[in-house]
Protein backbone atom coordinates (compact mmCIF):
# COMPACT_ATOMS: atom_id res chain seq x y z
CA UNK A 1 0.00 0.00 0.00
CA UNK A 2 1.11 3.50 -0.81
CA UNK A 3 -0.55 6.02 1.48
CA UNK A 4 -1.31 9.70 1.05
CA UNK A 5 -3.40 12.56 2.34
CA UNK A 6 -5.26 14.80 -0.11
CA UNK A 7 -3.77 18.17 0.73
CA UNK A 8 -5.07 21.70 0.56
CA UNK A 9 -5.93 24.04 -2.29
CA UNK A 10 -2.96 26.32 -1.78
CA UNK A 11 0.56 26.11 -3.24
CA UNK A 12 2.15 26.79 0.17
CA UNK A 13 -0.08 24.20 1.94
CA UNK A 14 -1.63 26.84 4.18
CA UNK A 15 -5.17 26.33 5.46
CA UNK A 16 -7.64 28.05 3.15
CA UNK A 17 -11.43 27.92 2.73
CA UNK A 18 -10.81 27.08 -0.95
CA UNK A 19 -9.85 23.56 0.14
CA UNK A 20 -13.50 22.75 0.84
CA UNK A 21 -14.78 23.98 -2.55
CA UNK A 22 -16.11 21.86 -5.38
CA UNK A 23 -13.29 23.12 -7.60
CA UNK A 24 -10.71 21.75 -5.18
CA UNK A 25 -12.53 18.43 -4.92
CA UNK A 26 -12.72 18.06 -8.69
CA UNK A 27 -9.01 18.90 -9.06
CA UNK A 28 -8.11 16.32 -6.43
CA UNK A 29 -10.41 13.70 -8.00
CA UNK A 30 -8.84 14.22 -11.43
CA UNK A 31 -5.36 13.68 -9.96
CA UNK A 32 -6.45 10.58 -8.08
CA UNK A 33 -8.03 9.07 -11.17
CA UNK A 34 -4.57 9.15 -12.77
CA UNK A 35 -2.96 7.70 -9.64
CA UNK A 36 -5.57 4.95 -9.39
CA UNK A 37 -5.24 4.04 -13.06
CA UNK A 38 -1.50 3.47 -12.49
CA UNK A 39 -2.17 1.60 -9.22
CA UNK A 40 -4.60 -0.75 -10.95
CA UNK A 41 -2.06 -1.49 -13.70
CA UNK A 42 0.67 -2.17 -11.14
CA UNK A 43 -1.48 -4.12 -8.71
CA UNK A 44 -0.88 -1.58 -5.96
CA UNK A 45 -3.35 -0.35 -3.34
CA UNK A 46 -3.56 3.38 -2.65
CA UNK A 47 -4.40 4.27 0.94
CA UNK A 48 -6.16 7.61 1.32
CA UNK A 49 -6.33 9.49 4.60
CA UNK A 50 -8.88 12.18 5.41
CA UNK A 51 -7.87 15.27 7.40
CA UNK A 52 -10.29 17.84 8.83
CA UNK A 53 -8.65 20.76 6.98
CA UNK A 54 -7.79 18.96 3.71
CA UNK A 55 -9.92 18.20 0.67
CA UNK A 56 -11.31 14.99 2.16
CA UNK A 57 -12.20 16.78 5.39
CA UNK A 58 -15.05 14.66 6.70
CA UNK A 59 -16.42 11.11 6.60
CA UNK A 60 -19.03 12.29 4.11
CA UNK A 61 -16.35 13.61 1.74
CA UNK A 62 -14.35 10.38 2.02
CA UNK A 63 -17.49 8.41 1.22
CA UNK A 64 -18.17 10.60 -1.82
CA UNK A 65 -14.58 10.16 -2.97
CA UNK A 66 -14.72 6.36 -2.64
CA UNK A 67 -17.94 6.26 -4.66
CA UNK A 68 -16.59 8.66 -7.31
CA UNK A 69 -13.23 6.89 -7.67
CA UNK A 70 -14.96 3.46 -7.69
CA UNK A 71 -11.87 1.26 -7.50
CA UNK A 72 -10.91 -1.74 -5.41
CA UNK A 73 -7.35 -0.35 -5.57
CA UNK A 74 -8.29 2.41 -3.12
CA UNK A 75 -8.57 1.78 0.61
CA UNK A 76 -8.80 4.09 3.62
CA UNK A 77 -6.08 4.79 6.15
CA UNK A 78 -8.08 5.91 9.15
CA UNK A 79 -6.26 8.43 11.27
CA UNK A 80 -9.06 9.20 13.69
CA UNK A 81 -7.18 12.19 15.11
CA UNK A 82 -7.02 13.77 11.65
CA UNK A 83 -10.82 13.82 11.47
CA UNK A 84 -11.20 15.66 14.77
CA UNK A 85 -12.04 19.35 14.51
CA UNK A 86 -11.40 22.02 17.13
CA UNK A 87 -15.06 22.00 18.21
CA UNK A 88 -14.90 18.34 19.34
CA UNK A 89 -11.57 18.50 21.19
CA UNK A 90 -13.29 18.29 24.60
CA UNK A 91 -16.44 16.52 23.35
CA UNK A 92 -16.12 12.71 23.55
CA UNK A 93 -19.63 12.26 22.14
CA UNK A 94 -18.83 14.56 19.21
CA UNK A 95 -15.69 12.56 18.50
CA UNK A 96 -17.66 9.31 18.72
CA UNK A 97 -20.21 10.69 16.24
CA UNK A 98 -17.47 11.46 13.71
CA UNK A 99 -16.04 7.96 14.08
CA UNK A 100 -19.47 6.34 13.91
CA UNK A 101 -20.13 8.19 10.66
CA UNK A 102 -16.81 7.02 9.20
CA UNK A 103 -17.41 3.41 10.23
CA UNK A 104 -20.98 3.37 8.94
CA UNK A 105 -20.08 4.93 5.58
CA UNK A 106 -16.88 3.07 4.72
CA UNK A 107 -15.79 0.86 7.58
CA UNK A 108 -15.35 -2.04 5.19
CA UNK A 109 -12.77 0.03 3.26
CA UNK A 110 -10.61 0.90 6.29
CA UNK A 111 -7.50 -1.25 6.08
CA UNK A 112 -4.92 0.61 8.20
CA UNK A 113 -5.04 2.79 11.33
CA UNK A 114 -2.73 5.67 12.14
CA UNK A 115 -2.58 6.05 15.89
CA UNK A 116 -1.64 9.14 17.86
CA UNK A 117 -3.30 11.74 20.08
CA UNK A 118 -3.95 15.47 19.80
CA UNK A 119 -4.63 18.86 21.32
CA UNK A 120 -5.53 22.10 19.59
CA UNK A 121 -3.81 25.44 19.83
CA UNK A 122 -6.57 27.57 18.37
CA UNK A 123 -7.27 26.08 14.95
CA UNK A 124 -3.91 24.31 14.76
CA UNK A 125 -3.89 20.64 15.68
CA UNK A 126 -0.83 19.50 17.61
CA UNK A 127 0.05 15.83 17.87
CA UNK A 128 0.64 14.05 21.14
CA UNK A 129 1.55 10.53 22.16
CA UNK A 130 -1.38 8.16 22.79
CA UNK A 131 -3.03 9.00 26.10
CA UNK A 132 -1.46 12.46 26.34
CA UNK A 133 -4.10 14.38 24.44
CA UNK A 134 -7.87 14.57 24.05
CA UNK A 135 -8.63 11.64 21.74
CA UNK A 136 -11.58 9.51 22.82
CA UNK A 137 -10.20 6.08 21.93
CA UNK A 138 -13.21 4.09 23.20
CA UNK A 139 -15.34 4.20 20.01
CA UNK A 140 -12.33 3.56 17.80
CA UNK A 141 -11.21 0.56 19.80
CA UNK A 142 -14.78 -0.74 20.07
CA UNK A 143 -15.03 -0.76 16.29
CA UNK A 144 -11.64 -2.44 15.96
CA UNK A 145 -12.53 -5.07 18.57
CA UNK A 146 -15.86 -5.86 16.90
CA UNK A 147 -15.07 -5.54 13.20
CA UNK A 148 -11.33 -5.50 12.56
CA UNK A 149 -9.35 -7.07 15.40
CA UNK A 150 -6.46 -7.94 13.05
CA UNK A 151 -6.12 -4.48 11.44
CA UNK A 152 -2.66 -2.97 11.14
CA UNK A 153 -2.07 0.02 13.42
CA UNK A 154 0.80 2.37 12.73
CA UNK A 155 2.07 4.58 15.53
CA UNK A 156 2.65 8.08 14.32
CA UNK A 157 5.27 10.31 15.92
CA UNK A 158 6.49 7.56 18.23
CA UNK A 159 10.15 6.93 18.98
CA UNK A 160 12.24 4.08 20.38
CA UNK A 161 12.02 5.52 23.89
CA UNK A 162 8.21 5.97 23.62
CA UNK A 163 7.26 2.87 21.68
CA UNK A 164 6.63 0.59 24.65
CA UNK A 165 4.49 3.06 26.60
CA UNK A 166 2.57 4.12 23.47
CA UNK A 167 1.76 0.48 22.69
CA UNK A 168 0.84 -0.26 26.32
CA UNK A 169 -1.68 2.59 26.34
CA UNK A 170 -3.29 1.46 23.09
CA UNK A 171 -3.35 -2.18 24.22
CA UNK A 172 -5.11 -1.11 27.43
CA UNK A 173 -7.72 0.81 25.42
CA UNK A 174 -8.24 -2.19 23.11
CA UNK A 175 -8.62 -4.55 26.09
CA UNK A 176 -11.25 -2.27 27.63
CA UNK A 177 -13.19 -2.19 24.34
CA UNK A 178 -12.86 -5.96 23.87
CA UNK A 179 -14.28 -6.59 27.36
CA UNK A 180 -17.54 -4.82 26.52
Amino acid sequence: MVGTETGRFSPDFKVTPLTKTEECYETMLKSFKEIVRAAEQLGVVVGVEGVFNHTLHSPEMMDRFLRDIDSASVEVILDAVNLMTPDVEFDPEGQAAILEKAFSLYGDRISVLHLKDFVFDGEKQLYRHPGEGHMNYAPLMQYVAEKKPQIIGLLENSSPDRFESDCAYLEKEFALASAK
